[in-house]
């Protein structure tokens, strides 16, 4: 990829340049940018031609962003580029352009050689062009892929006032309630569901094969797990908590978890789950 500044800079003049693209020697993506030698360019190839292609201080955005990232796929053409610009700046073709008075060194980055709103940034642009589930796709995939630190999202939402962010701000509270209870705390709510909904009495915190697991129906050969936030979500956890399933698995139990979330906030679509683990 190469600009037609980046060409001037080298020297070559307007005819230089004329000639070199009637040779074929250069390939017109968009105006003023140029594909060196042929069009077949990767992925990146193209998003850095597009982000190239709307001036200084351009970067890749919004669904574009969040599929360089490895958040949410898309099968849009379109590249989504967000500039700093008080006015609109021209259109290019197969791109749509997001003008904005600024954006602030904490929203811009790059990535893989590509200029890229941040991961916190790119949900907040989410929230404007996808459904609210895939907003929480994305989120989900950024903590799995532990791309945020601490209150970075908070404060690219604190920057994002007067924005439509309310879908991210939902899931972020619901998230700080759940991180608040114990591990005593959610055992405890989830056996009042159990026993409210009179499916039968499981045996709590027993060991079973050199594991200790929250519930157990020895006779049905079930397990449910569920995983509180502080105890769950650092990689060490995640691969313990895989091999553990794996050789109650192997032993021939099956295990369901449920998130503090699901406990607290979705008992509902919770005790449906459960009644079918355990054949009710």
């Amino acid at each position: 990829m190469v600009t037609l500044r980046q060409l001037e800079e080298c020297g070559l003049g307007a005819g230089a340049i004329k000639y070199r693209v009637g040779a074929g020697r250069l390939q017109p993506l968009w105006r003023g940018v140029y594909a060196f030698g042929h069009q077949e360019l990767r992925r990146e190839g193209r998003l850095l031609g597009a982000v190239l292609a709307c001036g200084p201080g351009g970067v890749l955005s919004h669904r574009s962003a969040a599929q360089h990232w490895g958040l949410l796929a898309t099968a849009r053409p379109r590249i989504d580029v967000t500039v700093p610009a008080h006015t609109g700046r021209p259109k290019r073709p197969g791109i749509d352009l997001h003008c904005v008075r600024r954006l602030h060194p904490d929203d811009i980055t790059e990535h893989d050689g590509i200029p890229t709103t941040s991961v916190p940034r790119t949900l907040v642009d989410l929230c404007e062009v996808v459904p609210h589930r895939l907003v929480e796709r994305a989120l989900d995939q950024a903590c799995v892929l532990r791309l945020l630190a601490p209150n970075v999202l908070e404060e690219a939402l604190a920057r994002a006032n007067g924005r439509r962010t309310a879908p991210l701000r939902r899931l972020l509270a619901v998230e700080r309630r759940a991180a608040a209870f114990t591990r005593s705390e959610l055992e405890e709510r989830f056996l009042g569901l159990i026993r409210k909904a009179g499916l039968p009495e499981p045996q709590v915190n027993s060991r079973l094969h050199g594991y200790e697991v929250d519930f157990l129906w020895r006779a049905e050969r079930r397990v449910i797990e569920v995983d509180g936030h502080a105890f769950h979500s650092t990689p060490q956890a995640l691969t313990r908590d895989r091999r553990k399933d794996s050789d109650l698995e192997l032993a021939g139990f099956h295990v369901t978890r449920f998130t503090a979330q699901q406990v607290l906030y979705e008992a509902d679509d919770t005790l449906r789950r459960t009644r079918r683990v355990l054949g009710q």
